[in-house]
């Protein structure tokens, strides 16, 4: 399955503030979810999911993740 990935930079230094990315299923061009990068974090929130916390990760959980689930 393809995805479309949209985002918006704002101008201004990574600190407290996050980058979002917007995922789009490209085959029915619906949102999938959002993907928020912080300098602390990385969350994803699925779509109809708005209400529940989202997915959450420190930079070395999300590290350990990666490393174990990608082949190289």
């Amino acid at each position: 399955m393809t995805h479309n990935v949209k985002f918006t930079i704002p101008k201004r230094e990574l600190g407290s503030n996050s980058i979002d990315f917007d995922v789009l299923d490209e085959e029915n061009n619906s949102k999938v979810g959002t993907l928020r990068v912080s300098k602390g974090s990385v969350r994803w929130q699925p779509v109809g999911k708005w209400k529940s916390k989202p997915h959450t990760l420190n930079w070395e959980q999300f590290n350990r993740l990666m490393e174990g689930h990608v082949d190289r």
